[in-house]
């Protein structure tokens, strides 16, 4: 039978729109009027001659019947590939363009923005983000399912049989609060001893160190959350009474007022990964260039900082004696 070609425009839309729950959320980041997304739906059913979707009585969220299921996947599919011709007709062309998408916790995406992402725009004003945020485990779900080029994780919790781990970089598990709470608490070789009594609230990944470092938590100190973000312990930080145990990078800095100890020996690595199962894109083969440009850059200007503070201590040092 003779069946109408669709525009993937739908096919994008649907699967927003499955994402979203209902019609009005889509429509309202598609940026589209709810009646057009409808009729797109509508045209999506009478193509494939069956219901795609069904709403619950009295509810508005929207459920997957099982052709909705085997679609929706195929959708990705599809899409997945399109993505995939655009970039490399761009290479063809010799132009950097399309989209890069990445999965990535919320605690560092404003760092990661600041830090890499916004000078890459600047180079390549072609190129478009997606940000999908999430915990480790949603990240890892969708590199593999091909909704994201690349991860920003840490290894320990990506396993390698399935990631390859492209540029590691180390964290240290940190105590943020106000200044006071940590008044008591080394600012060098701090341990989990000197948090005794102390009310934390910890990361999700912070947390599994603890239960692997130190099993019942609650005989050292008093565990008040367990956060699934970096960000949401971070607010329980600026409460003054609470402390945060999150995993950071030497050079992080916090709001304002609050002061960090980093714990001696507890480290952590954070990578840029990729899935085994999926080739890399022409423009994310480009990213992975610039972002080891961005390292050695970063490496260099340490490398000046550490010499020229040698270098002030050595002509203090001759102008005392």
């Amino acid at each position: 039978r003779g069946k109408e070609i669709m525009d993937t425009e739908y096919y994008r839309n649907f699967m927003a729109m499955v994402d979203a729950g209902n019609m009005t959320n889509a429509a309202e980041y598609l940026h589209i009027t709810q009646p057009t997304l409808s009729k797109q739906l509508q045209l999506l059913e009478k193509r494939f001659e069956t219901k795609l979707v069904v709403v619950a009585r009295g509810r508005r969220r929207l459920h997957l019947t099982e052709a909705g299921e085997i679609f929706y996947q195929r959708a990705k599919e599809i899409c997945a590939l399109e993505d995939l011709a655009d970039d490399e007709m761009a290479t063809a062309t010799q132009e950097v363009r399309g989209t890069l998408r990445f999965s990535i916790s919320p605690g560092r995406s404003p760092r990661f923005i600041q830090r890499v992402l916004a000078g890459f725009h600047k180079e390549y004003p072609h190129v478009r983000f997606e940000l999908k945020e999430g915990i480790t485990s949603v990240q890892q779900e969708d590199l593999l399912a091909g909704e994201t080029d690349l991860g920003v994780c840490h290894t320990m919790f990506a396993p390698p049989e399935q990631f390859e781990f492209l540029f590691t970089s180390a964290e240290s598990l940190t105590v943020v609060g106000a200044k006071d709470l940590l008044r008591q608490v080394p600012k060098q070789g701090a341990s989990f001893a000197d948090l005794r009594g102390m009310a934390i609230a910890a990361s999700g990944s912070a947390a599994a160190i603890l239960r692997q470092e130190i099993g019942d938590v609650q005989t050292l100190f008093q565990l008040v959350a367990v956060c699934t973000t970096k960000a949401s312990a971070l607010a329980w930080a600026r409460t003054e009474n609470i402390a945060a145990l999150i995993p950071a990078e030497a050079e992080e800095e916090f709001w304002p007022g609050l002061d960090s100890r980093r714990l001696s020996g507890i480290m952590l690595k954070k990578a840029i990964v990729r899935p085994r199962n999926r080739p890399l894109s022409h423009t994310a083969q480009v990213f992975l260039h610039y972002y080891a440009s961005v390292l050695a850059a970063e490496k260099k200007a340490e490398e000046t900082a550490a010499s020229a503070l040698a270098n002030a201590v050595s002509t203090s040092v001759r102008e005392s004696v």
